[in-house]
């Protein structure tokens, strides 16, 4: 049996049809509508062990959601799917033991420590035996040359790099030392936001503009949340 593999692999998705305005969010509720679309379509996939295997193609053609069902944390919608013998979504947590994944360029390494105590707080987590964290941590710190850097802290992204960083929000620079904050208050309630700012900056004074009621209630019956330029919180 090949160590990946997937034979008419589904994934659909029922996304809510809407029309526009008041009278569109009004017939949704009482009628709603909704129709089905495939993120994956009846794929076939066989990976060997040892095998590298590049998985291409243009934005939205269900890359990620492929990745998401061989990680267990998409359930298929029909077809079959294993790795390593596993059943990804029904035994996850063992299967989560033998394949990892990135999504988003995401550092696995925390600001504070040194990179070595990330690498070894990692091995914890993942319970990867000592004897094998040592002869990879070896084997990728002399093919990367990373001895300068295995004791040094990871690098912390200066306080605009840290909130871009965070879905929705948008920081502009007024000038060297005031910032504009443009962001979904769905998605981030300012408090925590403030939070963020005030744990990683001295904070002299903050204004935020709260949006109308008026302004709240189109977007709700648009059937949209707040876009984030209509939310604006200015944190100097």
């Amino acid at each position: 049996m090949s160590l990946i593999e997937a034979v008419e692999l589904t994934k659909q998705f029922r996304i809510a049809v809407k029309s526009p305005g008041l009278r569109g969010a009004l017939r949704h509720l009482f009628a709603p509508r909704y129709e089905t679309r495939n993120a994956v379509d009846r794929l076939d996939l066989s990976i060997e062990p040892g095998e590298r295997v590049a998985y291409v193609g243009p934005n939205g053609a269900g890359k990620s959601t492929t990745i998401k069902m061989l990680t267990g944390i998409l359930v298929p919608t029909s077809g079959r799917l294993q790795v390593n013998g596993i059943v990804p979504h029904r035994r996850r947590i063992e299967n989560a033991r033998t394949i990892g994944v990135v999504f988003g360029q995401r550092t696995q390494l925390w600001w504070d420590l040194a990179v070595r105590d990330s690498l070894a707080l990692q091995r914890k987590l993942y319970e990867i035996p000592s004897a094998v964290f040592r002869e990879n941590l070896d084997r990728f710190t002399k093919l990367l040359a990373l001895d300068e850097f295995l004791h040094l802290a990871a690098p912390q992204p200066d306080l605009p790099a840290r909130l871009a960083s965070l879905s929705g929000v948008v920081v502009e620079a007024d000038d060297d030392r005031h910032y504009t904050l443009r962001f979904d208050r769905f998605s981030h309630p300012a408090g925590n936001l403030m939070h963020e700012v005030m744990r990683h900056a001295s904070v002299n004074d903050f204004h935020l503009e709260e949006p109308s009621i008026e302004q709240v209630i189109r977007q709700v019956y648009a059937g949209r949340l707040l876009e984030p330029e209509t939310m604006p919180g200015t944190p100097q």
